[in-house]
């Protein structure tokens, strides 16, 4: 992680890790629509989720860009893809792929010369934003968003939110030392905000 240039904080157990003051989420969800919806003249590639959700995701991302922005390159994550054959000339480059498979994908593909400006890793986010009701009102509101995740996905998360969650907890303390000095906390806790949800 100490090679990114910002590590984002998501997840209610994680910032409850980190404790107080609480870090702000800074997940692809609250993120990326800002960016793209300000940044003019991006040329975006996606990388991950199914080729269905993909295709989805490719639709509703050209939907939220802004003016002269575009999504120019997407490929599944299930077509075996290398970080050496992504083109080269994209501003942006949004991987889904979770964890840790997006962060080593990340890793070999910030050490090319012809890297994206950005390279922002999203988990789930590509199954997601076709789907403009995957997260129900309420559930930002009680910051059950796992919950609705869980229940929607529970063979691919039930690990996740129980025998990795309780190891989080063990390792509490360590995590909160290992999490304070990643690569741009200061600036993250320096935020009142990133995004209000309506």
């Amino acid at each position: 992680m100490n090679q990114f240039a910002s590590v984002g904080i998501d997840g209610t157990l994680l910032r409850l890790i980190v404790g107080r003051p609480f870090p702000p989420r800074t997940s692809a969800d609250l993120v990326l629509p800002i960016l793209l919806a300000r940044t003019p003249w991006l040329r975006v590639g996606l990388v991950g989720g199914t080729p269905e959700a993909n295709a989805r995701a490719r639709v509703a991302i050209a939907g939220m860009v802004s003016d002269g922005s575009e999504v120019c390159y997407s490929i599944d994550g299930y077509s075996g893809l290398t970080a050496s054959e992504v083109p080269a000339g994209l501003d942006i480059l949004i991987v889904g792929l979770g964890a840790p498979l997006q962060d080593q994908f990340a890793s070999e593909l910030i050490r090319l010369p012809n890297s994206p400006r950005l390279v922002v890793t999203c988990g789930g986010w590509l199954d997601q934003v076709s789907v403009p009701t995957y997260y129900p009102p309420w559930a930002y509101r009680l910051k059950l968003n796992w919950l609705v995740r869980l229940i929607r996905e529970p063979r691919r998360l039930w690990r996740r939110y129980s025998i990795d969650a309780a190891i989080a907890l063990r390792l509490a303390p360590r995590l909160r030392r290992e999490v304070v000095r990643l690569p741009g906390f200061e600036a993250i806790m320096g935020l009142d905000r990133v995004v209000t949800r309506q």
